[in-house]
């Protein structure tokens, strides 16, 4: 279970790191396009980071039920603290639409990409065996 937290913690850092960079890239446009990235971006990583926190508080096949409730109830969570916070980037914080949805996409393709690199360090580690 420690691989498992090990990896979505991982994976929060790569989401994390490459919003970071995009945002560093777009400050060749301008400030506010690079803040909208990264604002774009951690509105995906910040629910990402309670996901994965409320994913792995349960540990062990006794505890199998709780998980796969925390699962599906950290899921909905996720979701609703998405929409919460674009909304309130989109009302209180004068963004760049364009660049505040590419960085959360590309934050998002970045969580679901990620996983592939993981298991390839894993398997060359382990000797190319998967």
């Amino acid at each position: 279970m420690q691989s498992e937290r090990q990896n979505a913690l991982k994976l929060v850092a790569i989401q994390t790191l490459v919003v970071v960079l995009l945002s560093l890239l777009f400050l060749f446009s301008s400030r506010q396009s690079a803040y909208s990235v990264l604002l774009g971006g951690f509105c995906s990583v910040l629910p990402s980071i309670y996901f994965a926190y409320r994913l792995f508080r349960y540990v062990g096949a006794r505890m199998a039920k709780q998980a796969v409730g925390a699962f599906y109830f950290g899921e909905v969570v996720k979701l609703a603290m998405i929409a919460l916070l674009s909304i309130l980037v989109f009302k209180f914080i004068p963004i760049q639409p364009l660049s505040f949805f590419v960085g959360f996409i590309v934050a998002q393709l970045a969580f679901w990409i990620a996983p592939n690199f993981l298991s390839i360090g894993q398997s060359k580690a382990a000797g190319g065996v998967k």
